[in-house]
Order: structure tokens, then sequence, then C-alpha cells
């Protein structure tokens, strides 16, 4: 019983040491970081509300560093004049309440990534929300021979067909497509398709006059003697 009354309360302690530097509860909760019910609890020694150990231990650390008091000693005092309320394996020490919180690696990671998305889409979303377009080169609307190169450019990330028939581009988006012709009136369909399923869709014809030229039929001639 000796030890206990040899030991001046915590209480007292703190209280005394904010008479001398003129700080209020208020002052001394900015100040450390603990909140304010809590320096009143142990103002008043109302230690059965205080939680586990850890944050106890805290709390007096920080008072003691703001009023120029030893927070070990003060840790050990209090251990000495309570029981204290041991933590669990998931406790922590109390955390300052205006302590700046900085984002972990994986939240600025998550956020680069956003961003770098968002940059790439903006630059790039032309070219997968806008209408395909198609270029032919040198397209004529008649021919005098039966067969037709038929060359152009698309975007190369786009689907091109011909009649229904897929034609692959170059990396450059660059195609070429040899046809036949018939006689007549030949239709073409170029159906370009985007990305995002967007169509372009247009048709061409191309007309191989038919011959002129009569042909005479030959005509075997037998001669009798």
């Amino acid at each position: 019983m000796d030890e206990f009354e040899e030991i001046k309360p915590i209480a007292e302690i703190i209280g005394d040491a904010m008479k001398m530097k003129s700080i209020s509860a208020d002052k001394l909760s900015q100040l450390t970081g603990v909140s304010d019910r809590f320096i009143a609890l142990l103002l008043e020694d109302k230690h059965e509300k205080l939680p586990s150990a850890p944050y106890v231990r805290g709390y007096l650390s920080r008072i003691g560093n703001t009023l120029n008091l030893n927070g070990e000693q003060l840790w050990a005092d209090y251990t000495k004049q309570h029981i204290v309320a041991r933590s669990g394996k998931n406790d922590r020490l109390a955390r300052n309440k205006f302590e700046v919180k900085y984002p972990g690696m994986p939240v600025i990671a998550g956020i680069a990534v956003v961003i770098i998305a968002i940059i790439i889409f903006v630059f790039r979303a032309p070219a997968f929300v806008g209408t395909p377009t198609l270029s032919l080169e040198n397209f004529s609307d008649t021919a005098s021979t039966s067969t037709l190169d038929i060359k152009g450019k698309i975007d190369p990330k786009n689907q091109l067909t011909v009649n229904d028939e897929v034609v692959y581009p170059d990396e450059q988006g660059v195609f070429e497509k040899q046809v036949t012709l018939v006689p007549g009136f030949n239709t073409f369909r170029f159906k370009v398709k985007g990305v995002l399923g967007k169509e372009f869709e247009t048709t061409k014809q191309v007309y191989l006059a038919t011959s002129t030229k009569r042909v005479e039929p030959i005509t075997n001639t037998t001669t009798t003697q």
C-alpha cells in the first residue's frame, strides 16, 4: 500500500503540468491528437472507461511529450495505480487524429492506372467512337479488262468486307483485292465496321463493256472431184 501512496495520481500530474503551461484540455487535445473525451477521463481518473493498454500508453506518451513529462514514466505509474485492460491481438496504438494520412502504394498505383487510361481514351476516343472511314485508290466506274485490282485504306483496327467477304489490311490499314469482272455492271458493296460496332457502308459499280465484234461462224467446205 505504501508504494501506491508514494505515487502521485496521474490525473494530478497531468493537471499540474497543464496549469504550469496554461494549457486547457481542448488545447492539449489539439496539440496531441488525443480525443478531448479521453483527456477528460484521465483528468477525472475514470480509468475504467478508457480503452485497452496500447491506446492509453500512446495517449500518455503524446501527452508527456507535449507537457515535458516522461511519457514512459507516466505509463509505468499508471500501470501501478490501475488495473490495465490488456489488448487483443489486433489492437494497435491509437493514431493521432490530426495526423495526415497518405495513401498506400496500391492506392497510388490504382490512381495512376486510372489517369493513364483516361489520357489514352481522350486521345484515342475519336478512333473508337467515330464513324469508320474508307479510302479507295484510283477506283474507276469502267473497266476494259475482266480483272480489277481494288486498293484502298482503312483504320487497321476496323473490319472490312467486300460483298460480305472479309478483306484483311496490313498494319497500316492498306488493303488490296483482285476480282474478276463479268460483262455489264459489276456491283461491289464495301462495309467497314468499327471497334465499338459503328459501320460505314458504300456501294460502287464497275461497267465492263461487252464485245461488239461480230464473230463469223466457221464453215467447212468440202470439194468433190
